[in-house]
């Protein structure tokens, strides 16, 4: 049974500044975001493992995005066990959208697709991101951020290796069979000492996650 009280409360905390990215979007302006790594890690932590899973409803090639790349658009289910009304399961869809080849493009997709469904539960989830920000640039649900430091060699590091960890949690969430999901372990594993740490036990976190719900419906079969 889901303590409602407790993942209400976490859902309605405000979003900790250090998670938000930005990146310029068409008109030049700033566009707000969460990583896919760190809704992950939130659902995980809010719901337990086992306690969501989400599926690939659509998988559509566009138009060629304004760089002439392939767009591809995903529509993705995320369901939350118990969190409907009465205790039944609750269920959101929404559409995400990816550039690239064949493989980039509908991972970036599907990732952009599970952010924006996780983002309808609450301002931890990147929902605060969608109000508009005041003439400080400031948003209610959005934490008030650290003094500003100067970014160390390890972090930038970091952001670098998050175009590459986006690819791995859509692989993840498309695995189908145990091969590849052993496959997917040794990539992560051998990613470790190019990433964070909260960036590991974030794909770690993810691979359980989908370890568990597979042997779930296995057993369930």
């Amino acid at each position: 049974m889901i303590d409602r009280a407790r993942v209400e409360a976490l859902l309605g905390e405000k979003l900790a500044s250090e998670h938000v990215r930005e990146r310029q979007g068409g008109g030049g302006k700033t566009l707000s975001y969460v990583e896919g790594i760190y809704v992950i890690r939130r659902l995980n932590h809010i719901f337990g493992y086992g306690g969501w899973r989400d599926s690939v409803v659509e998988m559509t090639q566009v138009a060629d995005d304004a760089k002439g790349k392939p767009q591809f658009r995903a529509i993705v289910e995320l369901v939350v066990a118990g969190l409907g009304p009465d205790g039944r399961d609750w269920m959101v869809s929404d559409v995400g959208f990816g550039s690239g080849d064949h493989e980039k493009g509908p991972k970036e997709a599907v990732t952009d697709a599970l952010k924006r469904c996780a983002r309808r539960l609450g301002d931890s989830l990147g929902g605060s991101l969608y109000e508009k920000p005041d003439e400080d640039g400031n948003r209610s649900g959005v934490a008030a951020p650290e003094p500003k430091k100067r970014p160390s060699a390890r972090a930038k590091k970091e952001d670098a290796a998050v175009p590459e960890i986006e690819l791995v949690l859509a692989e993840i969430q498309g695995a189908s069979d145990a091969a590849s999901m052993e496959a997917i372990k040794q990539r992560i594993v051998a990613m470790k000492a190019e990433i964070g740490v909260e960036q590991y036990a974030g794909m770690v976190d993810a691979w359980k996650a989908k370890m568990k719900f597979r042997q779930s419906a296995e057993t369930g079969a």
